[in-house]
């Protein structure tokens, strides 16, 4: 009786901590806006949209661009939030030493390499994409 009321313990909590971070997960946008950022390295702007490639090595990962010859940007989460060329190759352009859940609950200052050392720059924002005026039908 012991060992099958331990075994429904354990089940009710791992179906409550698969349903927690389902939650969690969702509860991410599908996409945001990094913006603010001028001069050197002003190539973080942009739209970044969620990117489920690197589930499992990181944490959540969004990608900018990647097609016609442009050059990928990940923003993505492991210990802080970073802005780079890949996850995978260590090198950032821009940090924020935040450990909010969310890009958009970012709290700390984001700081960039300027090409000569790296900056303090507080205009950086992540935003959701209501920030992205809406372009006009031509009709």
């Amino acid at each position: 009786m012991v060992c099958g009321f331990r075994r429904q313990q354990l089940l009710l909590f791992l179906v409550w901590a698969y349903a927690l971070s389902a939650v969690s997960s969702e509860s991410l946008p599908p996409a945001v806006v990094v913006h603010g950022r001028r001069g050197r390295n002003s190539n973080i702007n942009g739209m970044y949209i969620r990117d489920f490639t690197w589930q499992g090595q990181i944490g959540t990962c969004y990608k900018r661009g990647g097609s016609a010859g442009e050059q990928p940007i990940f923003l993505y989460f492991e210990g802080e939030w970073r802005l780079g060329p890949s996850p995978e190759q260590g090198s950032v352009w821009a940090f924020s030493r935040s450990s909010a859940s969310s890009p958009l609950l970012i709290d700390a200052p984001w700081e960039v390499w300027d090409g000569q050392k790296v900056a303090e720059d507080r205009q950086i924002k992540v935003s959701d994409t209501s920030v992205v005026p809406p372009v006009p039908r031509l009709v």
